[in-house]
């Protein structure tokens, strides 16, 4: 029985793949899984923080697009030229600019922190597989252990029914003076053992069941049929199996992502050291603009 249930364990992976090719059987598996994904706390947040990665690369983009800005300044300068009778002078000046900056060269430091935004949201996607994959592996679970502990409470049912029987004959022979005392305390012996069985496995059953109505969100149906073995697709050997998980793993794919992400986050910083290109258009209108006197706009197209 123990062998048997780890080799059944190692194949619920597989058995939800095919779950949606299975018969009428598989149906209470697949909703099962379903609803455990759709009401799990950790799914939500995983989803959402990859949504948020997604957001980071947009945040990443817009650092090749134009930038605008608007300002207005109100003030009084004071300045002393010596070749200017008077030497000091102050006046008061107002403006209202606007600039366009376009960014022409940041040594790769904007196209690099867009690759290390998408290699984050890559590794969040992941994740997200990652934990999916392990909620739907505890739903299979708790759906198998449900169904095989009520099979094992069956079981245990009838066994103690058989005991009860046995020991209810032997009891009217033994009352009858054609039985023997020794036979009647080992059915005795015997009926306790079952029942206390019988108590084990109804135990078991109730863990099992609370335990697939906390990862499902809700109790097991009173009926579930029997699940059709899944006999194609397994891998023919453990190293195959060993080389499947290490292709189609989630979690090894988000580590992947993450050391990418590592990288280009370096090449980012190394950008600093290499010049920083704009060009830049810009005009101001007002009183007194740039402190000039009786100066009323100024303009200007220039590379940076």
């Amino acid at each position: 029985m123990q062998v048997h249930q780890r080799a059944l364990c190692a194949a619920i992976g597989l058995l939800f793949a095919a779950a949606a090719v299975q018969a009428q059987s598989s149906d209470t598996l697949k909703a099962a899984a379903e609803k455990a994904v759709a009401s799990n706390p950790d799914v939500t947040a995983r989803f959402n923080a990859f949504r948020a990665a997604g957001e980071a690369v947009s945040v990443a983009r817009a650092g090749w697009l134009p930038q605008i800005d608007l300002n207005a300044s109100a003030g009084r300068d004071w300045d002393r030229i010596k070749s200017r009778d008077p030497a000091s002078d102050s006046l008061s000046r107002t403006g209202v600019g606007l600039s366009l900056t376009q960014l022409l060269w940041d040594g790769m430091g904007t196209q690099r922190e867009i690759e290390r935004a998408g290699h984050d949201k890559l590794s969040r996607y992941f994740e997200l597989l990652e934990t999916t994959e392990q909620i739907t592996l505890e739903a299979a679970k708790a759906h198998f252990d449900v169904q095989r502990f009520r099979r094992l409470v069956q079981l245990a049912e009838d066994n103690y029914v058989q005991h009860r029987f046995a020991y209810m004959q032997i009891q009217s022979r033994y009352k009858a003076g054609v039985g023997r005392g020794v036979d009647l305390e080992q059915s005795n012996a015997r009926l306790a053992l079952a029942e206390s069985n019988l108590t084990t496995e109804l135990a078991n059953l109730h863990d099992v069941t609370a335990r697939y109505q906390r990862i499902v969100g809700e109790a097991p149906p009173a009926t579930l049929p029997a699940l059709t073995m899944l006999k194609t697709g397994l891998p023919a050997s453990s190293g195959e199996a060993v080389g499947a998980a290490l292709k189609q793993s989630p979690a090894i794919s988000a580590s992947i992502e993450t050391l990418r992400g590592a990288r280009a986050g370096v090449s980012t910083r190394e950008s600093a050291y290499q010049p920083r290109v704009e060009a830049r258009l810009r005009t101001t209108a007002g009183h007194n603009v740039d402190g000039i006197q009786d100066q009323t706009r100024n303009s200007a197209a220039e590379i940076v």
